[in-house]
């Protein structure tokens, strides 16, 4: 069982009407990509707000005491994770929707390991934008300097945080393995072939 409950993504699919099988590549890549965004935004904003209660004395994704701006600032880090999700799921599903079996698990494992090694980086810069936003650096070299390491270390630390993030990590795996299955599966349907 998924995070993501299956009916509610079919009824989704179908008030949106995205019928992938007429559409042009850019109508497919933009549906899908709208869709999975959608989608992992709000599994993973709804798992995100489902564990902040339970966790008073813990965040839910414990960061180094440098990063102290992360709870105030989650959603923000979400949706950017989910944009780089759905951009990365909708280029390996339209690009191969043929994939079954372990080929299938092994390209979205591959997907979300990807996206974390992409977003994290970005969400180091949406960090470094979030202090000069807040009145910690100034807009001059010194802060460009600071996006550079602001990316490097979210690289060097995202895995670290991604272990210790401890039950988010397993819904949020739960929600994109899904969402990969739900997308593999609606390609084939629209295609005229049986999941």
């Amino acid at each position: 069982m998924y995070f993501v409950p299956r009916a509610i993504l079919d009824s989704l699919w179908r008030v949106l009407r995205l019928d992938v099988a007429s559409a042009s590549v850019f109508d497919r890549f933009w549906k899908f990509g709208a869709f999975l965004f959608a989608a992992s935004f709000v599994s993973g904003s709804v798992g995100y707000a489902l564990l902040k209660p339970f966790m008073r004395h813990r965040f839910v994704f414990p960061t180094p005491r440098v990063v102290w701006n992360h709870p105030v600032y989650a959603y923000e880090h979400i949706a950017l994770m989910a944009v780089v999700f759905a951009t990365l799921a909708t280029l390996c599903v339209l690009s191969a929707p043929r994939l079954v079996g372990w080929k299938r698990h092994t390209a979205t494992v591959l997907v979300i390991a990807t996206t974390v090694a992409i977003g994290s980086p970005l969400c180091g810069l949406l960090w470094k934008f979030q202090n000069l936003r807040a009145g910690y650096t100034e807009w001059n070299l010194h802060f460009l300097m600071e996006l550079r390491s602001g990316a490097s270390q979210a690289f060097d630390l995202c895995w670290l945080v991604v272990l210790a993030s401890i039950p988010y990590n397993m819904l949020a795996f739960a929600a994109a393995f899904g969402l990969m299955e739900f997308a593999f599966g609606s390609t084939r349907t629209a295609a005229g072939e049986d999941r």
